[in-house]
């Protein structure tokens, strides 16, 4: 019997661990989405396709863009598409560069900026999940408790 209270209390452990490191990826994600809540045009001085991993490649623009007065150059890292072979990313480049493209920044860093604002819809499905399985671990063990097959002490 204390084999399985042990057991159970390891695995309501991990899975509070693991749902409070969700959690504050979706929190930190979801903060830096809201903090990129200004645009501007940009120009985008150089495209290329550089090699991130063996195997990965990723596309990088050379940018430039304006806020009040200041005009201020960063060079950025598209996290999504990652292609397995150079030529697929140049071919996307040559559809970019036709594309008018606006900049993301924080007004209060503006060189904290990014080309793609995405949601962070996927780390907090993860943790609503996680809140979920927590949450069933939490009522089971209550649940068990009053069927009086675990001891409260």
């Amino acid at each position: 019997m204390g084999t399985s209270k042990s057991f159970f209390a390891f695995l309501l452990v991990v899975v509070s661990g693991v749902g409070l490191w969700m959690g504050g990826k979706f929190l930190y994600d979801l903060h830096h989405y809201f903090l990129l809540s200004h645009t501007a045009p940009v120009h985008i001085n150089e495209w290329k396709v550089e090699e991130i991993k063996p195997g990965k490649f990723s596309i990088f623009a050379s940018l430039e863009f304006q806020v009040g007065e200041r005009i201020f150059y960063k060079n950025y890292r598209f996290l999504k598409p990652v292609y397995q072979n150079p030529y697929a990313a140049e071919a996307l480049i040559g559809r970019w560069e036709k594309e008018l493209w606006e900049v993301w920044y924080n007004p209060k860093d503006p060189l904290m900026a990014s080309l793609q604002k995405a949601f962070p819809l996927k780390a907090g499905v993860y943790f609503v999940l996680c809140l979920g399985v927590f949450l069933y671990f939490s009522w089971l063990r209550i649940y068990v408790r009053k069927m009086g097959a675990i001891d409260p002490h």
